[in-house]
């Protein structure tokens, strides 16, 4: 842990910072920063102990590293996006998207955090994430993970009739048809997943329509009388990699400190797409390293 936490110093030393906030105050308020100048493209952003910055910012602007002493918020009630290689934070500093000890992000919004898709830099590998030793604590909007199937779903199917609560379900979420029947194999061997991912183009009550007809029936097998399921697989927290196939980002939470509220960390109703090492069953070299996992409780 103290080799890693010299890490804060390594992926942006304070007096490397090109943008420092002064009080607290709103990301683009001019007058959080010193000399009245809102972080730009490639800022190296510090936000120094006892400082409580809002992070309200609509564009995607391309950050280098924010590095959070004092605390960073996300405004809970407007659309957020956050392009930016590296966020890191240093023991007993604050970081929410959200909170479960207060407000989460409302579900009528968004907040996106993209890591970029330039080349990794620090010796350890640990940049192009969020490398928190502060505490952490992100909440989307409440929605159910996933529903039953009533009577399952037939090939061929454009919708789909669920029971349980739907009430956070909308258009546009990608829901989960999990697969029911061996698919076979394919030329190499592998097995053919029957899992079918279908964009939601209308609910009316209980009543889920996509476009895409079902490939698969997604019924219990003959003879068993089972429930069949369909995951949601959409939050309105999303961590990303602005490019899977590139530099993949990472989320790797180090505070073991049990200092604001009830947990350590918590990480709840967020979606963590396209994050990780880029691929497990390559070799480990400096394009794919290993330690860089989607979310990642660090020796605590």
């Amino acid at each position: 842990m103290m080799t890693h936490a010299e890490a804060v110093e390594r992926l942006l030393s304070t007096e490397d910072a090109t943008h420092v906030a002064v009080r607290n105050g709103a990301w683009t308020d001019p007058k959080t920063w010193a000399n009245g100048k809102v972080p730009g493209a490639e800022a190296d952003v510090l936000i120094p102990k006892g400082v409580t910055v809002t992070y309200d910012a609509t564009r995607d602007v391309p950050l280098g590293t924010v590095r959070v002493d004092g605390m960073l918020d996300w405004a809970t009630n407007q659309d957020t996006t956050m392009l930016v290689e590296t966020i890191v934070s240093s023991m007993g500093s604050q970081i929410e998207i959200g909170s479960m000890h207060d407000k989460a992000i409302a579900a009528n919004v968004t907040a996106e955090i993209i890591f970029r898709d330039t080349a990794l830099t620090d010796s350890e590998k640990l940049d192009h994430g969020l490398v928190a030793f502060g505490h952490v604590d992100v909440m989307g909007a409440k929605k159910e993970s996933h529903l039953t199937l009533k009577g399952g779903a037939a090939a061929g199917a454009t919708k789909i009739t669920v029971e349980g609560d739907a009430s956070g379900w909308k258009v546009g979420d990608t829901i989960l048809l999990v697969g029911t029947d061996y698919g076979g194999t394919d030329g190499k061997g592998q097995v053919i997943s029957q899992d079918e991912e279908r964009v939601i183009t209308a609910i009316d009550g209980r009543t889920i329509s996509f476009g895409k007809p079902l490939k698969y029936d997604h019924e219990p097998p003959a003879g068993y009388d089972l429930d069949t399921y369909v995951g949601n697989l959409s939050r309105n927290v999303v961590f990303s990699s602005e490019n899977p196939e590139g530099t993949r980002g990472h989320i790797m939470l180090m505070n073991g400190m049990v200092d604001h509220g009830e947990f350590a960390n918590s990480v709840l109703n967020a979606e963590i797409r396209d994050l990780g090492r880029t691929d497990f069953t390559e070799p480990n070299d400096s394009d794919n390293p290993l330690g860089r996992y989607s979310l990642h409780m660090h020796q605590i």
